[in-house]
């Protein structure tokens, strides 16, 4: 029964279960965004170091989950105006080498 219940407890905080359920105050949800944001951020690192050289799938998939982001940011105006310059910054192709974009 203990194992149970640790594994129902353990299944409810994962990030997946956070994004899904609906009673999490504003600032529990910017919580969630962190620790998605974290996330993709550590999978592209642990990529990263797992391959020798780059890989143009990888690259494609990390530019479409970055612009579908700032998609969804734009949508629900989380950011002021911000996120349509980013998108076309993304979507306009590799940045000069003296650009630096914060996301």
């Amino acid at each position: 029964l203990g194992g149970l219940a640790g594994a129902r407890f353990h299944e409810r905080g994962t990030l997946e279960a956070m994004i899904d359920r609906e009673d999490l105050s504003a600032n529990e949800r910017v919580l969630v965004l962190q620790r998605a944001g974290s996330a993709y951020v550590r999978a592209a690192h642990a990529y990263a170091d797992a391959v020798a050289e780059t890989d143009s799938t990888a690259v494609e998939v990390a530019s479409q989950v970055l612009i579908g982001a700032a998609q969804a940011v734009a949508r629900t105006d989380l950011d002021g105006g911000l996120t349509p310059r980013l998108t076309a910054v993304l979507a306009s192709g590799p940045a000069e080498p003296d650009s630096l974009i914060w996301y």
